[in-house]
């Protein structure tokens, strides 16, 4: 989910429902929801007894005039999510440069890194969701 996108994001309230659907081999992507205009998405069997469980799975597309391209919030990157070296340093540049700009970097016990944008860098997404109407 990126720039001025117009055509639905799906999205998962739970990393259960995210992780190893299609091509998702370990990346979860946490977005903040200010900007987003969603609904649950009962397009899968079974959607009626995972909402009752807490867990859904949503459809949604930016406001009109928003840009999300700066509402990721955080990423998880499992450790065998990406394979070969080049792709592995790709992630190791990446993950530096984020840190340089503010980013906390977590190890977590199983190995995945988590990466979560600077609260100052969220608040200004917020204040300016709510500046233009949002």
């Amino acid at each position: 989910a990126y720039g001025l996108r117009t055509e639905d994001v799906y999205f998962s309230g739970t990393p259960e429902l995210a992780i190893g659907q299609g091509s998702n081999k370990g990346i979860v992507l946490e977005f903040d929801p200010a900007g987003w205009v969603g609904k649950v998405s009962k397009e899968k069997p079974g959607w009626e007894t995972s909402w009752g469980l807490g867990q859904a799975e949503y459809t949604a597309r930016p406001a009109p005039g928003v840009d999300t391209k700066n509402s990721l919030r955080a990423f998880t990157v499992k450790p065998d999510a990406i394979g070969d070296k080049v792709n592995k340093m790709v992630l190791k540049r990446t993950i530096e440069s984020l840190i340089a700009k503010g980013w906390t970097k977590t190890v977590q016990d199983d190995g995945a890194i988590r990466m979560e944008r600077p609260p100052t860098m969220r608040d200004s997404l917020e204040q300016a969701i709510k500046t233009i109407g949002g």
